[in-house]
């Protein structure tokens, strides 16, 4: 794999990372992630693919600890602010 894979995995991995992080801050993103995860793609600019992750994977919501995992190849976790 050469570093500019790495590179760009290592963005979509950060546009991802931002999404969960607003699902874990405001309700308004979970409710778009649910019903109609293509208005994410213009507000996060993410790729077809990153936005096909987001569909794919797990969300868990921690109410008791205020935090959001997201799973599928990838693990991200975010505290609520």
């Amino acid at each position: 794999m050469s570093a500019e894979h790495g590179g760009e995995a290592s963005a979509d991995r950060e546009k991802i990372r931002r999404v969960i992080q607003s699902v874990a801050n405001e309700a308004e993103t979970l409710k778009q992630l649910q019903d109609s995860p293509e208005s994410l793609k213009e507000r996060f600019h993410l790729t077809d693919a990153e936005l096909d992750a987001l569909r794919s994977g797990r969300l868990h919501i921690g109410i008791a600890r205020m935090e959001v995992t997201f799973v599928n190849d990838m693990t991200i976790t975010a505290q609520a602010r």
